[in-house]
């Protein structure tokens, strides 16, 4: 794998990496290591696994990275946001703004039908919801979920889920204005 990542890792493109539910299932030392070797490695050292929630800067855009995938029951795909990290994600937030606001994490924040997706969801994501009703996190981008999903108002705020690249063959692509905070969406099909 970081023979094929190599490329992207050594460039002077900025990499924000989070694993996935699939990456931390598990609670075996090795698997758990490699796992947080690989963040390390694949951000050239620019944050740690155990570091997460963090906010990060690029391009006049703030990002906050949030880790929700942690081991659970082996038939179900559940996250979980911690009190202690939804209490560190607010108190990033409340800090005045540099520009634009996007949360990173693995699992949509937005969910229309809990219950009819008790084996995927996500829990203890209220207060995060809260922060971006709120304007106080402009943009939620999450995978997770297959399918490619675009929940946003006319400025773009609210949530983007990237979708599974090889099942559907496109990506979004985002742009953003930082001096308003507009965000456009364009799919791009492979």
């Amino acid at each position: 794998v970081k023979q094929v990542l190599a490329p992207l890792r050594d460039s002077s493109i900025p990499v924000i990496y989070l694993p996935g539910n699939h990456d931390c299932y598990v609670k075996r030392p090795k698997c758990v290591t490699a796992m947080r070797e690989m963040v390390e490695w694949l951000t050239r050292g620019a944050y740690q696994f155990d570091g997460l929630p963090i906010k990060l800067e690029y391009a006049g855009v703030e990002f906050i990275l949030l880790n929700c995938s942690r081991p659970s029951n082996l038939l179900c795909s559940w996250g979980f946001v911690t009190r202690k990290d939804a209490d560190h994600v607010a108190e990033l937030v409340s800090t005045p703004r540099k520009g634009p606001r996007v949360l990173v994490s693995h699992y949509p924040m937005f969910e229309a039908h809990p219950w009819l997706r008790m084996r995927h969801r996500l829990f203890g994501q209220e207060k995060i919801l809260e922060l971006l009703r709120s304007g106080l996190i402009d943009l939620s981008l999450c995978g997770h979920v297959h399918r490619p999903s675009l929940k946003t108002d006319e400025l773009g705020h609210g949530e983007c889920c990237a979708g599974s690249v090889t099942m559907n063959g496109s990506f979004k692509e985002i742009d953003c204005d930082t001096s308003n905070s507009r965000f456009t969406f364009r799919t791009v099909n492979i």
